[in-house]
C-alpha cells in the first residue's frame, strides 16, 4: 500500500451524521469559523448564516454578517476553516463553546 492510499474507507459515525446534517438543507443554520478561501469554498456550497471571527472590527465579510463566539445559537453547525497554526486552539474554543 503506497502512502497515498487510504487504510479504511468507513466514514466514523459521528462524521457521516454531521455531513448529512450539514447537506439537508437550511434547518440547521451553518456558521463557519474563520474567513479565508475555504470559508469562501464552504459558502458557495452550502448557506451560510455567518462567519464567526472574534478578532476583526469588520462586520461583514462574502455579504453575511461577522459574529463573536459567544453569539452562536445552541442548535447550528459550525464548520471550522481554520487550516493554518492556530487550528488546535480553533478547536479548543470550539469545544469550549459546546460545538464539538
Amino acid at each position: 500500500m503506497s502512502m497515498f492510499e487510504l487504510a479504511e474507507t468507513a466514514v466514523p459515525p459521528q462524521k457521516e451524521v454531521a455531513f448529512h446534517r450539514l447537506m439537508s438543507g437550511p434547518r440547521v443554520p451553518v456558521y463557519v469559523l474563520g474567513r479565508n478561501k475555504y470559508a469562501q469554498g464552504v459558502a458557495r456550497a452550502v448557506s451560510v448564516k455567518a462567519f464567526i471571527d472574534d478578532f476583526t472590527t469588520e462586520s461583514a465579510y462574502m455579504e453575511k454578517p461577522i459574529i463573536r463566539m459567544r453569539e452562536l445559537p445552541a442548535d447550528c453547525i459550525v464548520v471550522s476553516c481554520v487550516v493554518a497554526g492556530n487550528s488546535l486552539t480553533a478547536l479548543d474554543r470550539l469545544e469550549s463553546a459546546g460545538k464539538l
